[in-house]
């Protein structure tokens, strides 16, 4: 079999790519935004998406500052 050049990412490899440490869910998440890119194909074992156009979507979202977490309201009486 001939290697095209394709490479190509399913879920689990987008997982590892973001770090490992979040949920199949989570990933499942970040797939779904319009900012994704777009799945080439679907499979039965799931969607696959270009290695280069994710890892260009990682690293434009991971430039991004974070915004700082919000405090829980006071709730002493006052």
């Amino acid at each position: 079999m001939r290697n095209s050049g394709l490479q190509l990412l399913g879920a689990h490899e987008i997982r590892l790519r973001l770090g490992g440490r979040i949920s199949r869910q989570r990933v499942h998440s970040l797939t779904n935004r319009a900012s994704f890119p777009e799945p080439v194909a679907r499979l039965k074992q799931g969607k696959v998406w270009l290695t280069e156009e994710v890892d260009a979507w990682i690293a434009a979202y991971r430039d991004r500052s974070c915004p700082p977490p919000q405090e829980p309201p006071d709730k002493s009486p006052g």
